[in-house]
Order: structure tokens, then sequence, then C-alpha cells
């Protein structure tokens, strides 16, 4: 049986070691201040709505949307399919442990 090459792994890009990578750029200022005033006008209206019916809406997860969807529109989370499938997910597992 001939003798198999012996394989070296390649060294990891020098950016990949914690001691030489960089943070990525700040946000510029009115893209900060767009997501954080979105994000904080959809959550008011929805405790609006909630006040207005008279039901309890569960905040954090539509916080974790709100906050996916306003600062980082261009991920394919924050996608409108996947931020309404998700919540829709979650919100027949919650019914089906309550039908438990």
């Amino acid at each position: 049986m001939p003798d198999a090459p012996a394989t070296t792994l390649p060294a990891p890009p020098r950016s990949a070691s914690p001691l030489t990578s960089k943070a990525p750029p700040r946000p510029a200022l009115p893209f900060v201040s767009v997501a954080t005033l979105g994000g904080t006008v959809a959550l008011v209206l929805l405790v609006a709505i909630g006040y207005a019916l008279d039901q309890t809406v569960l905040i954090p997860p539509l916080a974790a949307s709100a906050a996916l969807v306003f600062a980082a529109p261009t991920l394919p989370l924050a996608q409108p399919r996947n931020v309404i499938g998700g919540q829709l997910v979650s919100a027949l597992v919650g019914f089906a442990v309550l039908a438990v």
C-alpha cells in the first residue's frame, strides 16, 4: 500500500485571531436613530393595542423580532416571511402546549 501524502492544515487567517481582529465599523447615527425609533414605536403600538383590547401582549418575542427588522433589515432572518413564519410557529407551539 503506497504511503499517503502528509496532509497539513493551512494556517488560519490572521484576522481570525482574537488579538488581531477588529470590531465592525459603528453604524451611522441616522441609521441607529431610525432603528431605535422604529422599534420603540412598534412596541408602544403593540402595548396600546393590547391595553385597548384588554389583552396581555408578550413583548419579549416581539421586541426580538423588532430588533432584527429595524437594526439589520438585510439579514435573511429579518425578512417578512421569516419573521411572520417564526411568530406563527411560536404561537402554534404555545397553543399546543396550552392544549396539553
